[in-house]
């Protein structure tokens, strides 16, 4: 599962759960309307507000570099080529550098 590396299925400090609209669009490269709400300012003031909130906010830090270092396709990319390898073996290791290093 790669979504709760970046947040998806956490909590605020109150309990609260983080909102999985503010996921959609992360990895829906063809999906135009998708894509431009996940880069538009409304999810930017969302995802730092959430950051402020969460319990574990390094999670969405994460998703927070990929939003503002525009790392859908890559992401999007490494997701791809994990299903191949994932044809071959049983369990893959996925690299996301790109977003830690950025």
């Amino acid at each position: 599962m790669l979504s709760p590396l970046f947040g998806r299925g956490g909590r605020t400090v109150d309990g609260r759960a983080i909102p999985n609209l503010l996921f959609s669009g992360t990895l829906s490269i063809d999906n135009m309307p998708e894509i431009t709400d996940f880069y538009s300012l409304g999810r930017t003031l969302s995802i730092r507000q959430y950051i402020i909130d969460a319990e574990d906010p390094l999670k969405l830090l994460r998703l927070q570099r990929v939003q503002k270092n525009r790392l859908t396709h890559q992401l999007m990319h490494s997701v791809e080529r994990a299903k191949i390898k994932l044809s071959d073996s049983e369990q893959i290791s996925l690299p996301l550098h790109f977003v830690e290093k950025t």
